[in-house]
């Protein structure tokens, strides 16, 4: 997916996948997946779709609910905490200076 977003393109093609969640397969309508990405810039954004009996949910008219995606900018501080609950590995690699001993 494409999209521009104040004033600059962000692509899911050209971007680095770094980490998803998600609940169930494309063939369930409560289906949804996250993603956050990584750009050559350094900006992280998340794509997510669903079905339409998830959050994604969108009324197309007559009475008819579709699935859709979407994507949106976030910051590094929810980008970390995007892979340290869904990712650990990730997490330890991408912001592993950050992250103290518990």
């Amino acid at each position: 997916m494409k999209k521009i977003i104040d004033g600059k393109l962000f692509n899911t093609e050209t971007a680095e996948r770094i980490c998803s969640t998600g609940f169930s397969s494309p063939g369930d309508f409560r289906y949804w997946k996250d993603t956050l990405y990584k750009t050559k810039k350094g900006t992280y954004f998340i794509h997510g779709k669903g079905g339409p009996r998830s959050h994604y949910a969108v009324n197309i008219g007559n009475n008819t609910i579709s699935g859709s995606e979407e994507m949106w900018t976030v910051g590094e501080d929810v980008a970390k905490k995007f892979c340290e609950e869904n990712d650990v590995s990730k997490a330890e690699e991408l912001f592993g200076e950050e992250i103290e001993e518990g």
